[in-house]
């Protein structure tokens, strides 16, 4: 979901015309690119928390998010 988030967030910012929309867009791609991508498995996590990665290899987390690693800055 946060990978849904980050392109409601980033459109709605975009068409809203406002600021804070576009700024939390970013900053959940940052998080998701630091915290949320397996490099060794070359996708994103399926969900993370304060304890760690879920490590399960969802076809949505490669699928939708090779999307948003092509779309997000």
């Amino acid at each position: 979901h946060n990978i849904d988030a980050y392109f409601f967030l980033r459109d709605f910012g975009r068409i809203s015309g406002a600021q804070r929309f576009a700024v939390a867009a970013q900053r959940m791609a940052n998080a998701l690119r630091a915290r949320g991508f397996m490099p060794g498995d070359g996708q994103l996590a399926q969900g993370f928390s304060r304890t760690g990665l879920d490590r399960a290899l969802a076809l949505d987390c490669a699928s939708w998010g090779a999307l948003f690693l092509l779309a997000a800055p």
